[in-house]
């Protein structure tokens, strides 16, 4: 395989066909950049675009990167799949693209990390067939016979699994290995060790589907309920192409990811503002305060939206906080950073003085703050000269606070050290 490395907003490289939506052009650098972050596999050749200031320099980078890339889309798409009902396979179908059905393996994988191989109760029970003599009903259900002093049973009962037993749990192995043998670069799980299939499910694809189909009538437990209902959804979901030909696994707005990923780290290391070095301040360990979510303000009314509902417009920003008599309005920021191109933000500057309006009692401090993927520093965003500063402490500063991608995308995994 041909390892190719891109980051989001950085140059293209020719080496693997792209879609117009995975590229746009860059008129001040007048060149063609890479428009999402995730994956395209092409015969052999692997391209992996990287979220921007996920890395400097290419030889920095590790497989184990690539893993946990792979990882974040994985689980960023799998919990916002019921978002919009207009997804393929996994995920937003308007910013999120799979060729490959990535979430059927790990609901897959997840039973067999919990139950093992599906194993059923139920034998099935014959007179002269082949298979294992149960005795005990043998001696329960057939004839007794003398013949020569010699006591005989007839017939024998035989009792072997079920066929859907066997088919279940072997379809289950095929899927399991067949997506880490094929994916390997990408997914770091053990397979199941098998000598052999009875079947290549894959080439046999109708008939897999046609006999879990079958097999799910028999099924009455919820956890193996939903094991037959991933397998079908798989094989429904496979293209054959996309074990020979081009497989996408990407997102076209990181923006949503990286908005998913920095709430989670606001709420597992926010501790305060320092209000004299205007700065966010974050403990070293997890202190999980889970203060932060996205809201959404009512401001005022409408007739050109909806006449006849006068429907009211709103304010939402990313990160609202509220603790004692201090509230924080933060935004989360995935921008390309160019300091002399970043101008001031007025809708941060309009959301930190409606919602500091908003506080009747005049008591609460309110504190903003705009947060970008870089190099982990921090910087004052604006200031306000003092004809323009509000009575309210904080409302007169937004912040610039810089995170590192890197740490950010491991903490959103619960892998950060």
């Amino acid at each position: 395989m041909t390892f190719i490395y891109g980051k989001d907003g950085g140059e293209i490289h020719y080496d693997i066909e792209l879609k117009n939506s995975d590229k746009r052009y860059d008129k001040k650098n007048e060149k063609e950049v890479y428009d999402f972050v995730g994956f395209i596999i092409q015969k052999d050749k692997i391209l992996t675009v990287f979220p921007k200031y996920f890395f400097n320099d290419k030889k920095e980078l590790k497989k184990e990167d690539v893993t946990l890339l792979f990882n974040v889309i994985s689980k960023y798409a799998s919990e916002h799949r019921k978002d919009n009902e207009a997804y393929k396979y996994i995920g937003y179908k308007k910013n999120f693209e799979s060729d490959y059905p990535f979430e059927d393996f790990y609901s897959i994988y997840d039973y067999y990390k919990k139950y093992g191989v599906y194993k059923d109760e139920e034998k099935v029970i014959k007179p002269n067939s082949n298979g294992k003599i149960s005795w005990k009903d043998t001696i329960r259900r057939s004839n007794v016979l003398i013949s020569n002093n010699n006591m005989m049973f007839l017939p024998i009962y035989t009792k072997k699994n079920s066929f859907k037993k066997d088919f279940i749990g072997e379809c289950m192995t095929y899927v399991i290995n067949y997506t880490i043998r094929n994916f390997s670069y990408f997914i770091n799980l053990n397979p199941i060790h098998v000598s052999g299939y009875k079947l290549d499910f894959i080439a046999n694809k109708d008939y897999t589907i046609k006999q879990l189909r079958q097999c799910k009538n028999s099924v009455f437990k919820d956890h193996q309920k939903k094991l037959v209902n991933s397998l079908i959804d798989f094989f429904e979901k496979f293209d054959e192409k996309s074990s020979g030909g081009n497989i996408h696994f990407k997102i076209n707005y990181f923006k949503y990811v990286w908005e998913k990923m920095v709430e989670k780290y606001l709420n597992d290391y926010f501790v305060e503002v320092d209000k004299k070095n205007k700065k966010l301040v974050f403990s070293e360990n997890k202190i999980n305060k889970n203060l932060f979510s996205k809201e959404t303000f009512c401001i005022g009314k409408s007739t050109y939206e909806d006449v006849d509902n006068n429907k009211l417009r709103y304010l939402e920003p990313d990160h609202y906080g509220k603790e004692k008599k201090i509230i924080y309005v933060f935004d989360s920021k995935y921008y390309q950073y160019q300091e002399k191109d970043l101008t001031t933000n007025y809708k941060q500057i309009a959301y930190t003085f409606l919602l500091g309006n908003k506080q009747n009692s005049g008591e609460e401090e309110i504190y903003s703050a705009l947060i970008f993927p870089g190099e982990e520093r921090y910087a004052l965003h604006i200031e306000l000269n003092d004809d323009f500063a509000q009575m309210k402490p904080g409302c007169n500063f937004i912040i610039e606070q810089y995170l590192d991608v890197r740490k950010v995308m491991e903490n959103y995994l619960d892998i950060l050290n």
